[in-house]
């Protein structure tokens, strides 16, 4: 009979219990903030671009995919810190603002590598500026293209297509 009762009451659980979590979560964050939604934006063209390209490459890897999650996730949990720590401070959202600039930045740069390795073409304006910022990028990660086409010659290639 209480199995009866709660087969179809899922949503009964998200409206109690999810529901309040995510807007504490999402309190402790300091609110939806255009900032936030930007990140959150950011991440999800990452992702996408991310899986455009291994699906392109035939590299798709559900190891590297889980990576990519956590390491975003833990872009919250450390936005959620910076904010606490600023309120701490009493800088209101100062510091995770920072922190979220950051990010943002990061995972811009990250879609638009993706971009590239998608064959997307890029505007002749931005490539120098673009080419220096993932040449450096790239020299700190130090991993091997896996088509073995350095990042740098798509640019090449792809920046003059009309």
């Amino acid at each position: 009979m209480i199995a009866e009762r709660l087969e179809g009451s899922w949503h009964w659980i998200i409206a109690v219990v999810a529901t309040p979590a995510l807007y504490w979560f999402l309190d402790m964050l300091g609110g939806w903030t255009p900032q936030m939604r930007f990140l959150t934006t950011a991440i999800i063209a990452d992702m996408a671009l991310g899986i455009l390209r291994s699906i392109k490459q035939r590299s798709l890897s559900s190891s590297v995919c889980r990576d990519g999650i956590i390491k975003k996730a833990a872009y919250f949990l450390v936005v959620l810190l910076a904010e606490q720590v600023g309120q701490g401070l009493g800088q209101a959202h100062t510091l995770r603002d920072i922190f979220v600039l950051g990010f943002i930045i990061v995972e811009a740069l990250s879609a638009f590598e993706n971009a590239v390795a998608i064959d997307v073409w890029i505007p002749e304006g931005w490539r120098d500026y673009l080419r220096s910022i993932l040449a450096q990028l790239n020299s700190k990660k130090a991993a091997p293209d896996p088509d073995g086409v350095a990042t740098e010659e798509r640019l090449d290639r792809y920046v003059t297509r009309e």
